[in-house]
């Protein structure tokens, strides 16, 4: 997926930050490790994502990244 800087996804576009959901970490410690002076911004914006597409969990939401092809499957298997 090809990211532009108005694109909603533009500052999600690290795909790091959907390996570590899947690994469990919650919003905050993905927001302390990859955005440290905006965490606030980054909660606020994967809960607007998630809202948007009436994404319900954490579950979902990553069901949804592999959808839009924001993860990668191979590297799944790494984790």
């Amino acid at each position: 997926m090809k990211y532009d800087i108005d694109s909603e996804f533009f500052e999600l576009q690290n795909d790091r930050i959907f390996y570590q959901l899947i690994t469990g970490l919650s919003y905050r410690d993905i927001a302390n490790k990859y955005y440290l002076r905006n965490k606030n911004k980054f909660i606020y914006k994967v809960r607007k994502l998630m809202s948007k597409y009436n994404i319900q969990n954490r579950r979902q939401l990553v069901f949804w990244a592999f959808n839009k092809e924001l993860v990668n499957e191979d590297k799944i298997i790494n984790l």
